[in-house]
């Protein structure tokens, strides 16, 4: 496999500030909620070696946690370290953990986030994405936690897929919370494509590769932002200490590369020399688009002191905290009995942009919508 993803990139790989990042983990109580995923095993290998006070590790998915134990054992050293076998979903699961464990920072990167796939399970992929968030926030402002960076997606931004529907509520409904309470301090931030990360494209070009097949490719025209594991990482830890107002955080990550140029960077790390990959195309699955977008209209993009971190400002929309955590609150008693289409009918319009504070908009639809 690529043992430097950066080689990947059209554009030098970000580097902030290691020093200030760091202090964001020493001496401090960490939780990692999905740590066992691509994007959780390389932050917790970081905090590991950044001395934290404590550092708890939150997955549902005993392999997966397993093999996060083996590897950080020879990272963590003499670090305080805690394997906790978990549901976000699971509120008197997450209670435990913040009053034993009195967390000040959280991360909070446990999702469902294939887009096929989130298409016909929309009940979990809402249960998690939107009602493991709620529980996580609530258990975070209850106990008093410092910080809660939340990692969302381009995808959030005109969605048209469920998993994108519900990243985009979670972002409103922080942001709104982030606005008006400062304990935990709400830090969203806005990911891209992460190279490395399990089930991704890039996984497939290399096992395509690997068997001698065609790489698959949906569309000729299909281009997306990329970024590396170590850029991802330094994105938590950099929204985490940052002080400004608050809003969504992202890299400055260039422009969009087509998946054909991608996959040509690949075949030529892993097959140097042997000219072009051959191509098949496949057609776009189910809540895939061609192109995809990093901001709406309406968010203004503010440099940091960190450079290549920027911050998306947000107009003050009409909608309030309140009405965001009773709206979810309600969703989370009853989400279990809708199906799938009242589901999607409640995620759909909660997901559409409403207008800036002062300019009229319509009620927010109530759960039995």
């Amino acid at each position: 496999m690529i043992d430097d993803w950066s080689k990947l990139l059209d554009r030098p790989e970000i580097c902030l500030e290691a020093a200030v990042l760091r202090a964001t983990i020493e001496g401090r109580r960490v939780l990692i909620t999905g740590a066992g995923g691509s994007i959780g095993r390389a932050l917790t290998r970081t905090a590991s070696n950044w001395l934290p006070d404590r550092l708890v590790c939150l997955d549902s998915h005993e392999a997966s946690l397993v093999h996060l134990q083996q590897q950080i054992r020879d990272y963590a050293g003499s670090v305080d370290v805690h394997y906790v076998l978990g549901d976000v979903r699971d509120q008197r699961k997450l209670e435990q953990i913040f009053r034993r464990f009195r967390i000040d920072v959280v991360f909070h990167l446990a999702a469902y986030k294939q887009v096929p796939l989130a298409e016909d399970n929309i009940d979990q992929v809402i249960g998690v994405n939107l009602v493991g968030t709620l529980n996580v926030l609530e258990a975070a402002v209850e106990h008093a936690s410092a910080v809660l960076v939340y990692p969302s997606t381009d995808k959030a931004v005109h969605p048209p897929s469920i998993y994108g529907m519900t990243k985009r509520v979670a972002e409103r409904m922080l942001l709104a919370v982030g606005r008006e309470r400062t304990d935990p301090a709400v830090r969203v931030i806005r990911l891209v494509n992460v190279f490395g990360t399990q089930g991704s494209v890039i996984e497939l070009f290399a096992q395509q590769i690997a068997a001698g097949q065609p790489l698959t490719i949906t569309d000729l025209r299909m281009d997306r932002y990329w970024i590396t594991m170590n850029e991802a990482v330094q994105l938590l830890l950099g929204a985490a200490c940052q002080t400004e107002h608050p809003g969504i955080y992202m890299l400055d990550v260039g422009k969009p590369v087509l998946m054909t140029e991608t996959a040509r960077r690949v075949y030529a790390l892993l097959c140097p020399g042997r000219g072009d990959p051959q191509f098949r195309l496949i057609g776009s699955r189910s809540g895939e688009r061609i192109h995809e977008e990093l901001s709406y209209p309406s968010e203004t993009v503010v440099a940091t002191r960190s450079p290549g971190l920027l911050r998306l400002a947000q107009p003050i929309m009409a909608r309030t905290a309140e009405s965001w955590l009773g709206d979810l609150c309600r969703l989370r008693q009853i989400y279990y009995q809708y199906g799938s289409e009242q589901l999607r009918t409640w995620l759909v319009e909660r997901a559409v942009e409403e207008p800036p504070n002062g300019v009229q908009a319509p009620a927010a639809p109530g759960v039995d919508a």
